[in-house]
C-alpha cells in the first residue's frame, strides 16, 4: 500500500488568552473538493487494510444473529392501536391495528423516499387516532420535517412541516392543530438556530379520505441539512389543502393569541425545548439552556377560560421560578402536578403540587432522595394508585412500587437480575409490562403483577442468558484514590479463576453528561467475548453512575478525572493479569470517543489500539461546529481562561506530538453528523499520520449518508464488524487466522513513502522510553484515564 494520503499542512494559529494555539489542519474543517479527495483516499487505505479480511465477515454474521429485539410497545389512540417499527425507524414502518383486528401500514419511510435513507424519528397520532404526525429525517442528518398522514389510507395529507430536530408533538384535544418545536440548522457544520414553539393548524376541510397515495415524488435535496425537502404531497391524490403555520397570532377558536405570545416570551433563549399536553388540558414546556445546570418548566391551562379573560393573571406560569435544578413535570391521574427534580436533592426526589399554584414553596415531597441511589424514573400508573419507581443502585436498576398518596414503599419488583428496565406500559389494573435487559440477556418483555411484584416473560420463547458468558463487577482505585466501578464480561472459564495469561481485552467507557452505565445487552461486546476476548466497561466520573456528584467530578475543569479513571482501569487490568499493553484495545463513541482520543495521546504506552467513532477531539474549536455550543456546560468554553487552559491540556488534536509511538487507531465518522462534525477526526487523523508515519496504522473511515446515530441495523452491524476486526488484528485476538497472508503489510507515510507499518501485534514497534510524557509542553504525565437522543455528543 502507498503512503498516507498527504493532507495540506498550513500555518494557521489562534491566539487565545495570550497563548498561541497552532492549527495546521484547519483546511480539513471545510467541505471542499480537496477535503473530499483526501477523505476518499483515506477510505481506500482502510479498504486495503481489510482486503481479504475473513474475520470481518465472521463478526458481521455473529452480530446479525445475536441482534435480538423485542416486539415494540403498542400505543392506543381512540379505537386504534399503533405499532412502531421493530427496532428502529429505518427498518420497517409504522403500522396500525384497527378495531376489527386488521393491520395496515401507516408510514413506511422507504416508500416515501426510496433513495434518501429516510428514518422515522418520531410519530404522534391525533387523540382520535385518525391522523398521524410523522417526523422523518434523511441521509443521517438529524434535522427533518413532519408529514401529516391519514391513518387508514396512508395518504400524506399535509407537509412537510418544519424543519425540526427530534421535536415533541402535542395535539390539541379537538385534533385541529398541534404544537411542535421548529429548528433549522445554519449548515451541517454548525449548531441549529434557536428552537421556536410553533402551532400547525390542519385545514378544517380535512374530511375526504383519499386512497393511499402512489408515486410519491422525490428529488435530491438542495443542501445536506435540507431534511425532508424532497417529499411533497402527490399531485391529484385527493389530498386536502395543506395546513397553516401559526405565528404570534392565531384564530381564537384554536389557541388564544395571547398564549402564543406568552409562550414565545417564556421560551426565548432556550437551547432545547420539549412540550406536551397532559390530560387534554395542561400544556407543559421544558426549556434547557446551553450553559448546563438546571432547566425551566412552564405550565398553561388550556381549558380555563378565566385564565385568558383576566388581564392580570399570567397565561403561562413558571413552575421552577427561582430555582436552579433539573426538573421533569407531568400531570398525574389525580390532577396534581408531579415533579422529578434535583431541587434540594442531587440524586433526585419526587414532589407534587397543585397545578393552579405550582411555585416551588408549595412543593410537597412524595418519594425522597436516597444518599446511595439515584432516582432514575417514576411512572404514574392510571388504573391503580401506585407509582412504579426506578432507582440506579449498585450499578443496576432497582424497581419498586410506592403508594401514590403517601409515597410509602409497598414492595420491590423481582427482576431477573442486575440489569436495566425500560418501555414501561400499564396493561391492566394490576399489571404492567416492561422490557428487561442486562449484559448477557437480550431485551425481553416481561409482565409484572402489581400485587405480588412477581415478573414473568410475556411469551414462552423469551430469550435466556448465554451460559458461556459471565459478568463480574469489581472496584479499582483511580489516581486520586477514588474507587471506580468496573464490569468485566468474558467467557465463564476466563472469569472463574485468576487469568493464566493475558487476554486480548476491549476497554470501553462513556463518562459524560451525567449518563450512567447501566447493564444492557450489546451484541458488539458479546461478539468479542465469543471469540475468546475480555470486555471491560469502566463507570468513570463524568457519568451518572454514582449520582450528580459523580457527574460534577468529571465535567468542565475536572474533566481530567474522567481520563485518569480510564487510565487507572487499564493499569488495573494489566496489574491483575487480565491483559497486557500489547493486547489492550479501546473502543468509544461520541463522548466516549473523546476518551479514546485522550487515552492514546496521554498514555499511549498502555494500549495497543483504539477505535473512536463520532468523537469530539478538537476541544478548542468544538464550540464552533455541530452542537458544540450546547456542550459548554459539560466541557467548558475557550472564552473562560481557566476552562480554556483545561481544554488545551487534554484536547487530543492538540496533544499529538512527533516522536511518540501511538497505538493503532481507527477513526470512524459520518458525513451527515450534525452533532459532532467530521472535522474532529479528520484533523486528528492527519496530525497523527504526520507525527508517526512509520508507526502503527492510523486510519479514517467516513460513512456516506449516515449521521451520529445509525438507525439501520444492517449498516450498524457492518460498522461494528469492521471495528471489531480492526481491534482483533491489533490486539492478536484471532492471530493471523482472520487475515489472509495476501493482504500484505499496511504502509505508513514515511519520508520516502515506503516505510512498512506494523499491522499486527507481532510487528508492534518498541515503545520509546517516556512515551507517555509530553516533553514539548512540560505537561506532567498522567497515571490514569477513559470512556449512545438531549444534547449529548
Amino acid at each position: 500500500m502507498n503512503a498516507y494520503p498527504p493532507a495540506p499542512r498550513g500555518t494557521e494559529v489562534d491566539v487565545l488568552h495570550g497563548r498561541v494555539v497552532p492549527d495546521p489542519y484547519r483546511s480539513l474543517e471545510h467541505e471542499t473538493g480537496d477535503t473530499a479527495e483526501w477523505t476518499a483516499a483515506q477510505g481506500r487505505l482502510v479498504d486495503a487494510y481489510f482486503r481479504d479480511c475473513r474475520v470481518r465477515r465472521r463478526f458481521a454474521d455473529r452480530l446479525e444473529e445475536s441482534d435480538v429485539r423485542p416486539e415494540p410497545t403498542s400505543m392506543r389512540f381512540g379505537d386504534r392501536e399503533f405499532l412502531p417499527p421493530s427496532g428502529d425507524g429505518a427498518d420497517g414502518g409504522l403500522r396500525m391495528r384497527r378495531a376489527d383486528g386488521s393491520v395496515v401500514t401507516v408510514c413506511d419511510p422507504r416508500e416515501i423516499d426510496p433513495v434518501g435513507h429516510p428514518v422515522l424519528d418520531r410519530f404522534a397520532p391525533s387523540p382520535d387516532g385518525r391522523v398521524v404526525a410523522c417526523q422523518l429525517s434523511r441521509r443521517g442528518v438529524e434535522y427533518g420535517a413532519i408529514l401529516v398522514i391519514d391513518a387508514d389510507t396512508g395518504t400524506i395529507l399535509d407537509g412537510p412541516v418544519g424543519p425540526t430536530r427530534y421535536s415533541s408533538i402535542a395535539w390539541l384535544p379537538d385534533c385541529s392543530a398541534f404544537f411542535y418545536v421548529s429548528q433549522e440548522p445554519a449548515s451541517v457544520a454548525s449548531a441549529g438556530t434557536r428552537p421556536v414553539v410553533a402551532l400547525h393548524r390542519l385545514d378544517s376541510r380535512r374530511a375526504a379520505r383519499p386512497a393511499r397515495g402512489a408515486g410519491l415524488a422525490a428529488r435530491e435535496p438542495t443542501s445536506q441539512a435540507g431534511g425532508l425537502d424532497a417529499v411533497r404531497v402527490p399531485e391529484n391524490s385527493g389530498a386536502t389543502r395543506p395546513g397553516v403555520e401559526t405565528p404570534i397570532t392565531a384564530e381564537p377558536d384554536v389557541v388564544p393569541a395571547g398564549l402564543l405570545a406568552a409562550i414565545t416570551v417564556a421560551t426565548e433563549g432556550a437551547a432545547a425545548i420539549s412540550l406536551r399536553i397532559d390530560r387534554g388540558r395542561w400544556l407543559l414546556l421544558h426549556c434547557g439552556s446551553a450553559a448546563g445546570g438546571g432547566n425551566r418548566v412552564w405550565l398553561a391551562d388550556l381549558a380555563d377560560p378565566t385564565a385568558f379573560a383576566d388581564p392580570v393573571r399570567p397565561l403561562i406560569r413558571c413552575v421552577t421560578e427561582g430555582i436552579d435544578a433539573r426538573t421533569h413535570a407531568e400531570i398525574g391521574p389525580d390532577g396534581l402536578l408531579y415533579l422529578l427534580t434535583t431541587h434540594r436533592a442531587p440524586n433526585r426526589r419526587l414532589c407534587r403540587v397543585e397545578p393552579a399554584d405550582p411555585h416551588p414553596e408549595h412543593w410537597r415531597e412524595v418519594v425522597p432522595a436516597l444518599p446511595d441511589a439515584t432516582l432514575a424514573s417514576v411512572t404514574l400508573l392510571e388504573g391503580t394508585p401506585v407509582l412504579l419507581v426506578l432507582r440506579l443502585l449498585g450499578g443496576a436498576h432497582e424497581a419498586a412500587l410506592h403508594d401514590r398518596a403517601t409515597g410509602r414503599r409497598l414492595r420491590t419488583i423481582t427482576l431477573p437480575g442486575p440489569g436495566r428496565v425500560g418501555q414501561i406500559v400499564e396493561t391492566g389494573h394490576r399489571e404492567v409490562r416492561f422490557v428487561y435487559t442486562d449484559f448477557v440477556t437480550p431485551p425481553t418483555r416481561l409482565r409484572c403483577d402489581l400485587v405480588t411484584g412477581f415478573c414473568r416473560p410475556t411469551t414462552r420463547q423469551a430469550s435466556r442468558p448465554s451460559p458461556a458468558t459471565a459478568v463480574r463487577q469489581v472496584r479499582y482505585r483511580s489516581a486520586d484514590g477514588t474507587p471506580v466501578r468496573l464490569f468485566l464480561l468474558g467467557r465463564t472459564a476466563d472469569l472463574a479463576v485468576r487469568p493464566r495469561h493475558p487476554l486480548p481485552t476491549l476497554l470501553t467507557a462513556y463518562g459524560g453528561f451525567g449518563i450512567p452505565t447501566v447493564p444492557a445487552y450489546d451484541p458488539e461486546l458479546l461478539a468479542w467475548v465469543a471469540e475468546g476476548g475480555l470486555v471491560a466497561i469502566a463507570c468513570v466520573r463524568g457519568g451518572g453512575d454514582e449520582g450528580a456528584a459523580w457527574h460534577r467530578a468529571g465535567r468542565s475543569e475536572r474533566k481530567q478525572n474522567t481520563f485518569d479513571d480510564l487510565h487507572a482501569a487499564a493499569e488495573w487490568l494489566i496489574a491483575d493479569g487480565h491483559t497486557s499493553p500489547d493486547r489492550l484495545g479501546l473502543l468509544g463513541s461520541s463522548n466516549g470517543g473523546l476518551l479514546v482520543g485522550t487515552a492514546i495521546t496521554q498514555r499511549p504506552d498502555l494500549f495497543a489500539a483504539g477505535v473512536a467513532r463520532g468523537a469530539v477531539l478538537d476541544m478548542i474549536r468544538s464550540e464552533q461546529f455541530g452542537l458544540g455550543p450546547l456542550w459548554r456546560g459539560e466541557y467548558g468554553s475557550v472564552r473562560d481562561e481557566s476552562q480554556f487552559l483545561a481544554l488545551l491540556a487534554y484536547s487530543p488534536y492538540h496533544r499529538v506530538r512527533p516522536g511518540i509511538g501511538y497505538p493503532a487507531t481507527l477513526f470512524v465518522v459520518a458525513d451527515g453528523d450534525t452533532r459532532v462534525h467530521p472535522m474532529h477526526a479528520r484533523k486528528t487523523c492527519a496530525a497523527m499520520q504526520h507525527a508517526d508515519p512509520a508507526g502503527r496504522p492510523v486510519l479514517l473511515r467516513a460513512l456516506p449518508d449516515a449521521g451520529h446515530v445509525e438507525h439501520s441495523r444492517h449498516r450498524a452491524a457492518a460498522v461494528a464488524a469492521e471495528t471489531l476486526a480492526f481491534l482483533a488484528r491489533e490486539t492478536g485476538l484471532l492471530g493471523a487466522a482472520g487475515f489472509a497472508e495476501a493482504a500484505g503489510p499496511v504502509r505508513g507515510a514515511g519520508s520516502s513513502g515506503e516505510t512498512g507499518l506494523a499491522a499486527s501485534p507481532s510487528g508492534r514497534p518498541p515503545r520509546r522510553a517516556g512515551a507517555h510524557q509530553d516533553s514539548s509542553t512540560g505537561l506532567p504525565s498522567r497515571s490514569s484515564h477513559r470512556n449512545t437522543r438531549r444534547e449529548t455528543p
